[in-house]
Parts: C-alpha cells; sequence; structure tokens
C-alpha cells in the first residue's frame, strides 16, 4: 500500500514546481509586454543640446541611451539651440530656443502651452494638437489623409508668427490687447 501511495505523490511533486514555472514564465512575458507600453500619458522623447524638463517625466532606453519621455505637466526650457521631440503617436515637435513650453495630453489629444520660442510641429492627421500663446490658440486641421505641419511662436523682436505648410490653420485670439486688465485695477 505505500508503494503505491508514493506512486501517486510523485507526479504530484512533479507537477508542482512545473505549474510554479509556467505561472512565472507568463508573469515575466506580461511585465515584459507592459513595460514596452509608454503610460497613457506620454507625450514624446526629447533630446536636446542645452534643456531643462521639470515635471512628470520618465525614462526610456532607446538603442541602448537613455532618454527622457515627456509626459502630461511636463515644462520645457530650451536654453539656446535646439531640441527635438519625437512624439508618441507619431510626428515631431523641433523647438528653437531660447523657449518656454509646457504640455498637457488629456482624452487623447495634446495640448501645448507656447510661452516663448519658436516651434514647428509635423503630425499625422490622427492627433488633436492646440498650442496656446499668450495671445492665441492655434490648431491645425487635416485636409483629407494629409499629416499637419505648422510653425508657431515668437520671432525676435516678439511679434507673432503662424505658418501652416500642410492642413488649414484655425486660430483665435485669447487675450483682447485693446482692453487688457490694468494691474492698478483702474
Amino acid at each position: 500500500m505505500k508503494a503505491l501511495s508514493n506512486s501517486r505523490l510523485r507526479p504530484r511533486r512533479a507537477a508542482f514546481p512545473l505549474a510554479c514555472l509556467a505561472f512565472l514564465c507568463a508573469a515575466l512575458v506580461a511585465a515584459a509586454r507592459r513595460s514596452d507600453q509608454p503610460p497613457p500619458d506620454s507625450v514624446g522623447i526629447i533630446d536636446g543640446e542645452s534643456i531643462r524638463v521639470t515635471g512628470p517625466t520618465s525614462v526610456a532606453v532607446v538603442q541602448g541611451q537613455a532618454k527622457t519621455v515627456l509626459r502630461s505637466g511636463s515644462d520645457v526650457r530650451v536654453k539656446s539651440g535646439t531640441a527635438r521631440i519625437d512624439l508618441i503617436e507619431g510626428g515631431q515637435i523641433s523647438v528653437c530656443g531660447p523657449a518656454h513650453l509646457s504640455f498637457l495630453k488629456s482624452g487623447g489629444s495634446l495640448t501645448i502651452a507656447l510661452d516663448t520660442g519658436m516651434i514647428h510641429l509635423q503630425v499625422e492627421r490622427d492627433l488633436p494638437v492646440k498650442i496656446y500663446t499668450p495671445q492665441i490658440q492655434a490648431q491645425t486641421v487635416a485636409v483629407g489623409d494629409a499629416p499637419r505641419d505648422v510653425l508657431v511662436g515668437f520671432d525676435a523682436s516678439g511679434a507673432m508668427c503662424i505658418r501652416t505648410n500642410r492642413g488649414r490653420p484655425s486660430s483665435r485670439a485669447t487675450v483682447n490687447r485693446s482692453k487688457r486688465p490694468d494691474p492698478s485695477g483702474r
């Protein structure tokens, strides 16, 4: 009887380590899949010589190099030169410094608050993007299936500049310059 009960336990003892190994492999595969997926509020990977990024970020390894991933709420200062942001959804933003801009990503759309500097935005038609400056709110509207390409910013004299290369521009004033609030309260 004893020999019979030992023969029944051997398959169970062998099955337990195999089940644990299968569970561990499944957990590792699931974790590897999740690590490839950027967080849902990820904006894009930034690269530049003289930049400062504050706010929410993460790090991604691209071709063996650690890169900064901008996320919703990131604040970017390009002190001089240029920076390039490769957007998660495809497309890119080139920033000419000195520049200061912030990002908000919500519900699949991207909002860029441009305080100073110039940006060149190139995106596919599927990503809704709005650009806010102190004077205007701008966005491009895709024409057919064509990508959008817009230049928005301030020139050296501080004058606002908007130029679309592809897509239809849409803008509106955010501040009525003739009725600017008086800090003294008058």
